[in-house]
């Protein structure tokens, strides 16, 4: 469902159902329709606000560790952050691997078009 979401956050932007950072009523009305559709009527508006908030969070988790760390970089062509083989080997030294494959696994499978959303008018 969280990719759906996201896709169709990207078409409301590309529509201009976005205003100051902001999806519009009609925006969340669209995406509403388009869930519904497919997944059934069990949602609300709330709850997709809720969720782009949680979405939003998982984000800013996954871009404080990788951003805070200048060796690690984003590669919008593959969508993934990518690193030196000497960085990665240093974070295997130092057991906080587990840690960094959880991130990119996450965060590469949903939270890349995230990226869309936040950049879309930069």
């Amino acid at each position: 469902m969280d990719i759906t979401f996201i896709d169709a956050l990207i078409e409301e932007c590309y529509k201009r159902n976005r205003m100051d950072d902001t999806f519009t009523t009609m925006a969340y009305d669209n995406i509403l329709l388009l869930l519904r559709s497919i997944y059934g009527n069990h949602l609300c508006i709330e709850n997709l606000k809720n969720r782009l908030k949680t979405l939003k969070n998982h984000f800013g988790v996954c871009y404080y560790h990788f951003h805070r760390l200048s060796r690690f970089f984003w590669n919008p062509i593959i969508k993934m952050f990518e690193a030196k083989v000497e960085v990665w080997e240093e974070l295997i030294k130092v057991n906080f691997m587990h840690l960094f494959s959880f991130l990119v696994k996450n965060f590469t499978s949903k939270y890349s078009r995230i990226i869309s959303i936040i950049y879309i008018y930069i």
